[in-house]
C-alpha cells in the first residue's frame, strides 16, 4: 500500500481553498424544526430516542431537506452521512425522494434527472469499528474540500455505536473504566475543531437508546441543539380510531438549545416520508 503523497500549496491558494468551503445556508433545513433561521453553519445537533431507529429517521429527513432540489424545498446542497449503525435504507431513502419529487408536478423524465442529481449530493461512509469510524472522522476536512460542490450537512449515526464493543473486546483493564461521556468526547472533539469550524458545516449525531441523558447539554450548551424524539401517546378511543383510518403513527420532539429555549412540536411517518405538524395543518 502506497503512501499518500503530501500537496504543497501557497497561502493564496490556501485562502482561496478555505474560503470557497462555505457551505449552502442551512437555515432552512427544517423550518418546522429550526424556525426563524435559528439553525446556523458551526452549529450541533444530538438527537435521542428511546426506541427504535426513530433518530435514524430523522436524520434521513434532514439530509433528504438536504440534497432536494430548491424548487421543491430543499437547499440543493451536498451531504455527507457516516453511518454505523446500518439502519438507513438506500431504497426507503430514494423512494422518499421520489415521492417528494412527484408530488411537486415534476414529468418523469425531469423527476429522474432530479432524483439521481439529489443522489448524488449524497456521500455515504460505511463503518464496522471505532477505528473506521475515528479515521472517518479525521479525514472529514480533506474530504469535504475535495467535494465538487459545498458541503453544508454532516451526519454521524452513531459515534457511540461501538462503546459496548470496545468494552468487551479491547482487552485492556482500562477501557472498562472510561465513561461514556469520554468516549463519546473521544469521537467528537476533532470534528468540533477550529478546523471544522471554517468548513461551516452543521453536524448532527445520534446516540443510542441506551443514552438517558444530553450529551452537548452538558458540553457544548451555547452552540448546541439536543433532540428527544418520541412516539405521542394517545387515548385509547384515538388510538383505535387512527388504525381504522390507516393514520400514520405520530411522534413528539422536544428541543432544547442550552437553558433558554425549547421548542416542542410533531411529526408522522408515513410513505417512507416524514410529514411535520404545521406542514400537515397547512395541507388540509
Amino acid at each position: 500500500m502506497t503512501s499518500p503523497s503530501i500537496r504543497a500549496e501557497s497561502g493564496l491558494q490556501m485562502l482561496s481553498r478555505l474560503s470557497g468551503c462555505t457551505g449552502s445556508s442551512v437555515s432552512d433545513l427544517q423550518p418546522a424544526l429550526f424556525p426563524s433561521g435559528l439553525l446556523n453553519p458551526h452549529d450541533v445537533v444530538e438527537v435521542r430516542s428511546p426506541e427504535g431507529n426513530l433518530s435514524t429517521r430523522l436524520c434521513s429527513h434532514l439530509l433528504a431537506r438536504c440534497v432536494l432540489p430548491m424548487k421543491v424545498g430543499g437547499l440543493e446542497a451536498e451531504a455527507i452521512f457516516i453511518d454505523t449503525e446500518h439502519q438507513l435504507r438506500i431504497q426507503h431513502f430514494a423512494s422518499a425522494l421520489e415521492t417528494t419529487l412527484r408530488k411537486s408536478g415534476m414529468e418523469r423524465k425531469e423527476m429522474q434527472k432530479a432524483l439521481k442529481a439529489a443522489l448524488n449530493q449524497l456521500l455515504i461512509l460505511q463503518c464496522f469499528n471505532s477505528t473506521q469510524l475515528l479515521a472517518s472522522i479525521h479525514t472529514l476536512p480533506q474530504l469535504i474540500r475535495s467535494r465538487p460542490n459545498k458541503v453544508s450537512l454532516v451526519v454521524i449515526d452513531s459515534p457511540a455505536a461501538y462503546y459496548q464493543s470496545d468494552l468487551l473486546f479491547e482487552g485492556n483493564a482500562n477501557t472498562a473504566k472510561v465513561s461514556k461521556d469520554y468516549y463519546l468526547a473521544t469521537f467528537l472533539s476533532p470534528l468540533l475543531s477550529s478546523e471544522i469550524k471554517q468548513l461551516n458545516i452543521v453536524l448532527v449525531f445520534t446516540l443510542p437508546v441506551n443514552y438517558k441523558k444530553s450529551f452537548v447539554e452538558t458540553n457544548y450548551p451555547n452552540r448546541s441543539f439536543s433532540l428527544f424524539v418520541k412516539p405521542e401517546v394517545k387515548q385509547a378511543s384515538e388510538a383505535s380510531s387512527a388504525e381504522d383510518n390507516n393514520t400514520p403513527n405520530c411522534f413528539q420532539v422536544i428541543m432544547h438549545r442550552g437553558k433558554d429555549y425549547v421548542l416542542q412540536t410533531m411529526f408522522s411517518l408515513t410513505e417512507n416520508q416524514l410529514i411535520w405538524e404545521k406542514e400537515s395543518q397547512q395541507d388540509r
